[in-house]
């Protein structure tokens, strides 16, 4: 009676092993919900950002994200000053001194075709930049078909208060590399 009781408290390998794999697949959404609720947006309220440091503009620099571009890295630089590679559905901000603000955007594997704007930056001011695309369905899918192809699609936006606001309820922060524009 006694081998009876043992022989049925130990299962098989092969029930285990089941186990096992149907502990795995279950933990998988579970693994990507949390991770998802980990890195949710920090919402930006702009009427409540500091005005910048005497002698200093204050640039929030924008990517949204679009369809066609969404897998290529996008690389800022400032006055020829690398300032941050923005991911798809984020933003940065810097300081500079006044005067003349070049930003351009460029991209590394299935590069961005290059672009840039040049800003007359006032001390005591806060400017926000978009790098924007007129994107349709048709150019989607020809940027998904054909990913080298280059599209006279992108530039940059020089938005309101306001209309930046919309766009930085939806993106994340990135944190420059560097904080300061030297003159």
């Amino acid at each position: 009676m006694l081998e009876a009781a043992v022989k049925t408290l130990i299962r098989s390998p092969r029930s285990n092993f089941g186990r096992l794999i149907i502990r795995l697949f279950c933990s998988i959404p579970i693994a990507l919900i949390l991770a998802g609720c980990a890195s949710s947006l920090i919402r930006v309220d702009l009427s409540k950002v500091d005005a910048p440091p005497a002698g200093k503009a204050s640039i929030f620099v924008i990517r949204p994200t679009y369809l066609s571009y969404a897998a290529r890295d996008l690389t800022i630089t400032a006055n020829k000053t690398k300032v941050a590679d923005l991911v798809k559905t984020s933003y940065t901000s810097f300081l500079m001194p006044p005067g003349e603000l070049t930003l351009s955007g460029v991209g590394g594997y299935f590069s961005w075709p290059y672009r840039e704007i040049t800003i007359a930056v006032e001390a005591g001011k806060t400017y926000y930049v978009a790098w924007t695309a007129k994107e349709t369905a048709s150019s989607a899918l020809m940027m998904f078909l054909f990913p080298t192809l280059q599209m006279d699609t992108l530039k940059w936006e020089v938005l309101s208060k306001e209309a930046a606001q919309q766009q930085l309820d939806n993106v994340y922060y990135i944190e420059p590399t560097t904080r300061e524009i030297p003159k």
